[in-house]
């Protein structure tokens, strides 16, 4: 059942991450399209659907690799996710800077930087050679290969990317303007 919760989970937020990178013009236009009856982007959930129907045919070994180099990306995005928080709440009002996008809240600034700890700590016990949870040889191959790709694809896309003004670009990722 860990195994399928986890697949239900890449499903659920993989469609919607090719979704929204979609509406950003950095994915095939056809992962951005809504069903008309329900709207969800149903393109992007079938194709996530076959990718899960098809990954646990590789081998147990082959899931180990993929959800041990995916364990890194996940810590990355809560660090940034958390770092952001950080910066959006203000432990006093004396600190705001730019009140339309912060807000005075001590506590939840405190757990910001708890998670941000946290993400840390995660990401440290991954690289770390000595720690127990250290990415195996394989699931950092694996990683390594992800990482060119991704910067393969960035350079690729880099000027198209550039050229969309960002209140565009603001309403193809969101569904609204946000100026």
């Amino acid at each position: 059942m860990g195994i399928f919760t986890g697949l239900n989970g890449f499903v659920l937020v993989s469609s919607r991450l090719l979704f929204s990178m979609s509406r950003a013009k950095i994915m095939p236009e056809g992962f951005g399209k809504l069903h008309p009856k329900h709207e969800t982007p149903y393109v992007a959930i079938i194709f996530t659907v076959i990718v899960s129907l098809i990954a646990p045919w590789f081998g147990r070994e082959a899931l180990v690799w993929v959800v041990n180099m995916s364990s890194i990306g996940v810590s990355i995005a809560y660090l940034y996710t958390c770092y952001t928080s950080f910066y959006l709440f203000k432990w006093s009002q004396d600190k705001i800077t730019n009140p339309n996008i912060q807000v005075v809240s001590p506590f939840k600034k405190f757990i910001s930087l708890l998670g941000a700890i946290c993400s840390t700590i995660f990401i440290l016990l991954l690289l770390i050679p000595a720690s127990p949870a250290f990415l195996r040889m394989k699931s950092r191959i694996a990683l390594l290969v992800w990482i060119i790709l991704g910067i393969l694809f960035y350079l690729y896309k880099r000027k198209k990317y550039k050229d969309i003004p960002e209140s565009e670009l603001s309403y193809l990722i969101l569904g609204k303007d946000h100026t």
